[in-house]
């Protein structure tokens, strides 16, 4: 599998064949126009292509929620905050008569062009280059313990390829050059580590200063001297992210719609984050700007990842209290939608929700749990997305916004 600079950045697959067009010529939809203005979103945002932080796609997402919020009476803005934005440059472990490509980790090191020469192993072994999988439970230890000068993880997904791997320390990269690898080439790379062969591994790119965007907006409360509520949902990833993002984004959208056409009581503060795959660079942004935001807040309702994905195996939910968790819980549960699973209380969630849960603020976050298809090229509408649960998704939550801002 060839997985160049110019492969990972492009559109990955076909153009979703319906667009916005009409949900866009209509001023006011009627209530029974909510679940086809909810799939007309998610074919949009996959069309836009792959909404990787600071690229023309995720410029292009920000862009279009605005487009949206001005249908709806919301003035919103872009923000921009700083990014040393990553470029893969051809990366690759050479053997003598063969080259496996890939794509460095993002928040480790980097070889430089020329690389690095060495032989390559298994976990364990004495290598200069270890080999191991993504879902090995050794991989988080070998990238701490500097015992290999490189590592070539072969990420695991639910198909054969590349499935890209988050960068949760892109502000502050560690350990050795990680070279990301599809899963098609496990046999063969397999094959080899157990002969510990000479190669030259190259996992390089190059840091760029540039900048990324969220997207933010407030509704007017009636009584803006109370503490507002806040609504945040994700809005980059690798690829397209239909499932993974898509889902989420409709939630947001249609909160916002719903609160701008009700006055609530409270403030509505609503954000759009880029970031995601970047441990939560927007989110970490615009709580940087507002360092009393966090805690004064109500409460913070996060859209999480994967919500209405196809193949998710359900979802679980992260909450700072048991209000909020019943809050969330009797609305879903309402409209046909199971709570599978918890993070209990006091622990540490994954996600949005982990930041917020680090600036003391409140939070309730719901997210699906095993989309196979999350951070691959393959999660495209319509396949990756189950239409249906997308829409009981939006339904419940403009449940809890009404509920939570008092429209």
């Amino acid at each position: 599998m060839r997985v160049t600079r110019k492969t990972f950045l492009r559109m990955a697959g076909a153009t979703a064949a319906a667009t916005i067009a009409g949900a866009r010529a209509r001023a006011q939809p009627a209530d029974d126009d909510f679940a086809p203005r909810v799939l007309l979103l998610i074919q949009e945002y996959d069309r836009q292509g792959n909404h990787r932080t600071g690229s023309r796609a995720d410029a292009a997402s920000g862009q279009w929620l605005i487009t949206e919020m001005r249908r709806w009476g919301v003035r919103g803005t872009l923000e921009r905050f700083a990014l040393d934005r990553v470029e893969p440059v051809p990366s690759f472990v050479q053997f003598r008569n063969r080259r496996v490509e890939g794509v460095p980790l993002f928040d480790g090191t980097f070889t430089g062009a020329d690389g690095a020469y060495g032989r390559l192993g298994l976990p364990g072994e004495a290598a200069d280059f270890a080999l191991v999988r993504s879902d090995d439970p050794r991989y988080p230890e070998l990238r701490r313990a500097g015992r290999h000068a490189g590592l070539v993880v072969i990420t695991v997904g639910a198909r054969d390829g590349l499935t890209a791997l988050d960068a949760p320390a892109f502000a502050n990269p560690f350990g050795p050059p990680v070279l990301q690898v599809g899963s098609d080439q496990a046999a063969f790379l397999e094959a080899q580590a157990r002969e510990k062969p000479d190669v030259r591994l190259v996992a390089d790119a190059t840091r760029e200063k540039g900048e990324a965007l969220n997207v933010v907006a407030r509704v007017p409360g009636r009584d803006p001297g109370l503490p507002p509520a806040v609504f945040v949902a994700g809005r980059s990833a690798w690829y397209q992210g239909a499932s993974e993002r898509g889902g989420a984004l409709v939630c947001w959208i249609e909160v916002l719609r719903t609160l701008a056409a009700g006055r609530p009581v409270r403030d509505c503060v609503f954000v759009a984050t880029s970031g995601e795959e970047l441990g939560h660079a927007g989110l970490r942004a615009f709580l940087a700007a507002r360092p009393d935001v966090a805690q004064a807040a109500r409460g913070w309702l996060v859209f999480g990842s994967n919500l209405g994905a196809a193949q998710a195996e359900g979802n679980v939910l992260a909450a700072s209290a048991d209000e909020l968790d019943a809050l969330v819980t009797d609305a879903l549960t309402g409209g046909g939608i199971a709570v599978d699973a918890r993070v209990p209380r006091g622990e540490a969630p994954e996600g949005a929700a982990a930041v917020l849960r680090e600036a003391g603020a409140a939070y309730v976050s719901i997210s699906g749990r095993g989309n196979p298809l999350a951070r691959t090229a393959a999660d495209r509408w319509p396949r990756a997305v189950d239409a249906n649960a997308v829409v009981k998704y939006a339904r419940a939550f403009v449940t809890v916004a009404r509920q939570r801002a008092g429209a």
